[in-house]
């Protein structure tokens, strides 16, 4: 019963999240990201960019 009541976040496919005004200036990495077919929330997303953004140069 607690399932139900639980409401998850709203998750949405790349081409989505590509044409979205909050990942304006990152569209580049998204694309390099993200898989087609597949769906993501914004915690999901924020997260790859962010681990992404840390990486050292080599």
């Amino acid at each position: 019963m607690d399932d139900i009541n639980e409401q998850q976040s709203p998750s949405f496919p790349k081409a989505l999240l590509l044409q979205s005004k909050k990942y304006e200036e990152i569209v580049d990495i998204l694309n390099a990201l993200l898989e087609d077919g597949k769906s993501y929330t914004f915690e999901q997303v924020d997260s790859m960019v962010s681990e992404f953004l840390k990486r050292s140069v080599n």
